[in-house]
């Protein structure tokens, strides 16, 4: 994004801008917008928590569920064999 590239560059957020012909207020207004989100500088800054969940039984015992909710409040769930964990949690790291 504008706001990372300004970021990994050193520049402020005006210089950025004047820079690359952009409104200033736009990109303020932004980072505002990502941090309010729980994100900082690209990474999030919402705490993890682990919570314990009871089986469902009707699922077969080789398949795990799980659900995975965002600081945005949008949750993920899914049902998979545990071999293939690694995969999907890595896939989910990469949402925002």
């Amino acid at each position: 994004t504008h706001i990372e590239a300004a970021e990994r560059g050193g520049d402020s957020l005006k210089a950025y801008a004047d820079t690359h012909g952009l409104d200033v207020q736009s990109l303020y207004r932004a980072k505002s917008h990502l941090r309010s989100m729980g994100y900082d500088n690209g990474e999030s800054v919402m705490p993890t928590t682990m919570v314990r969940v009871a089986p469902d039984a009707s699922v077969p015992s080789d398949v795990m569920q799980c659900r995975i909710t965002f600081a945005s409040g949008a949750s993920v769930e899914v049902a998979c064999a545990p071999q293939h964990w690694t995969t999907l949690l890595d896939g989910v790291a990469t949402l925002r």
